[in-house]
């Protein structure tokens, strides 16, 4: 799983017609938590313009074998797709102020370390924002034995 352990990676926003909004950095780590069998994702992005952004996930096995998401303010039960291409997207909603934003989030896999995020963003239905981003996997954790994660 890509987001066990630390990764390191940049990301762009634009606007829906393309043009650059603003850059950033982003620090993960991620580690499994043996009590819930999920796997705990802190995440930050640092954008050039000083906003700082800290999403916090929780990844974990539904029965059906798939992923299922949760993060603070997109709320829980997000089933993570995994495509026939490979890729694994996800789709929420994320509150901000008063309004909340439809997020569809893809990953695809460039090689083992190195991942490929796009992300759509709209309110209403009507496109806001694309953020893209690659991410390398710093170092991997071991899932101890017993841990469902």
């Amino acid at each position: 799983m890509f987001f066990l352990g630390r990764s390191d990676g940049v990301g762009i926003d634009r606007d829906m017609f393309g043009r650059t909004i603003r850059r950033c950095t982003i620090r993960a780590e991620g580690a499994p938590h043996a009590t819930i069998s999920a796997i705990c994702v802190n995440e930050i992005l640092t954008y050039d313009d000083g906003e700082i952004q800290n999403w916090r996930w929780v990844l974990s096995r539904s029965a059906d074998g798939r992923y299922v998401v949760a993060e603070a303010q997109a709320g829980s039960g997000h089933v993570v797709e995994r495509r026939a291409d490979g890729d694994f997207v996800v789709s929420f909603l994320r509150t901000r102020g008063m309004f909340s934003q439809r997020h569809v989030t893809r990953y695809a896999m460039l090689t083992t370390n190195v991942a490929l995020e796009t992300t759509n963003v709209s309110f209403l239905g009507v496109p806001q924002l694309m953020f893209t981003a690659v991410r390398r996997r710093l170092h991997a954790t071991v899932i101890g034995a017993g841990s469902t994660a």
